[in-house]
């Protein structure tokens, strides 16, 4: 894979091109080596973590998924979906790359900042890439636009490196617990989404929601009963009891929409989404 990437990438002090030599990669042009650990190529010298390695088929089981995640997943691959067979991409931000085995179809780059298993490179998302100009027929940035200190910098960078007419494809959470602190940085609502898109050159950008309150209420009170017995019973008695009561309340949930609204009042609401998508062109 480090072959087949050397001409996709640059190096960051000089934009020179690299030489693969044993377990580094060499610039032609200045004396900069990057590091090759575990067969990836490590651009952030100062992340020294060894390999992360996970159980693929466990992690990429839908079945296992919650409708969090689900939800995520199903509006970036429906727009994968659309895109020609071979399209190259790149997966910013990948880590343990959840979409990875529906998407054979396509070419796709893993980069980032934690040295996952599968991963082809890692650097600093939150600075500039060493990958050169109009490189990518697409982007996914899967909740990683809430991770970033300087988002039109990095939303910058995915427009150099995106062919002409290529797509940015992501989705940002909306409400969710606070995820990798310290570096979880911002919560979008979809205005601020399309000011960052515009100002980093982005045009005819559309964001769309994700979830409504019905699928809101379901999180938080997913997250209130684990929170509440996870630590105070058996394990196995405590996943009993909070699906007896998320069904209880699912009944109950359907039980006043039947008495006092209409199902349609609940999937039309624009305001408590649980994320948002957007998709972005480079004209």
């Amino acid at each position: 894979m480090i072959t087949s990437i050397l001409k996709y990438i640059h190096c960051p002090e000089c934009m020179g091109t690299f030489n693969i030599e044993q377990n580094k990669l060499s610039c032609n042009n200045c004396s900069n080596v990057i590091p090759v650990v575990d067969g990836i190529p490590r651009f952030e010298k100062n992340i020294t973590k060894p390999l992360i390695e996970f159980d693929e088929t466990l992690y990429h089981d839908p079945t296992k998924w919650s409708k969090w995640r689900k939800l995520n997943v199903d509006f970036i691959l429906e727009h994968l979906d659309k895109l020609p067979c071979e399209s190259f991409g790149l997966d910013l931000g990948a880590g343990r790359r959840p979409f990875s085995q529906k998407l054979s179809r396509l070419v796709i780059l893993s980069v980032d900042q934690v040295p996952y298993n599968g991963i082809n490179l890692i650097t600093d998302i939150d600075s500039k890439l060493p990958i050169n100009n109009n490189v990518f027929d697409f982007i996914v940035l899967s909740n990683l636009l809430n991770h970033i200190k300087n988002p039109i910098d990095m939303l910058s960078e995915c427009y150099r490196i995106l062919k002409p007419n290529g797509i940015l494809i992501g989705v940002t959470p909306f409400i969710k617990k606070i995820q990798n602190s310290p570096s979880d940085f911002y919560r979008y609502t979809d205005t601020s989404i399309h000011k960052v898109l515009s100002e980093s050159g982005f045009k005819k950008n559309k964001v769309s929601h994700i979830g409504n309150l019905y699928s809101v209420n379901d999180l938080f009170l997913h997250s209130f009963y684990k929170r509440l017995l996870m630590k105070n019973t058996n394990r196995k008695i405590s996943w009993l009891i909070i699906k007896f009561f998320e069904r209880s309340n699912k009944l109950l949930i359907r039980l006043l929409i039947f008495l006092y609204a209409k199902q349609d009042s609940l999937n039309k609401t624009d305001d408590i989404p649980l994320a948002y998508g957007f998709i972005a062109n480079k004209k």
